[in-house]
């Protein structure tokens, strides 16, 4: 079978924005806490990369999918995760992608719990 330039321009196209959208839709979130009310985030999803402290609702959802990977557990973090991305690196993903990126670890989610040692306080 002989393939048109046409035909071979379309199939490199197809094939780049495959190879494009599987990147974009890859990476990490770590989540270190100590505590209910201290954490620290940082993540690479695609080209957007960051890091930020306290508890905000993106790590809230990113730990309650960790611990319980429910549907809605997905959906929640999907919708947060997409909407910030979006506003705050102008990476488009739909939440159908990230959904199906955290549910194979495409994305993977890292959750570390520190224990304070209160000796260290102690004089």
């Amino acid at each position: 079978m002989k393939l048109t330039n046409k035909q071979l321009r379309q199939i490199i196209k197809e094939e780049l924005e495959y190879a494009l959208q599987e990147q974009m839709i890859s990476g990490y979130i770590d989540i270190t806490t100590e505590g209910a009310s201290m954490a620290n985030t940082s993540y690479r999803i695609g080209s957007a990369t960051g890091e930020f402290g306290g508890v905000q609702a993106l790590t809230i959802s990113a730990r309650g999918f960790a611990k319980n990977r429910s549907p809605e557990q997905a959906e929640n973090m999907a919708n947060i995760w997409t909407n910030y991305l979006a506003n705050e690196h102008g990476l488009k993903i739909s939440t159908e992608d990230f959904i199906e990126a955290i549910k194979r670890e495409k994305i993977a989610i890292n959750v570390q719990e520190v224990k304070k040692n209160r000796d260290a306080y102690m004089y």
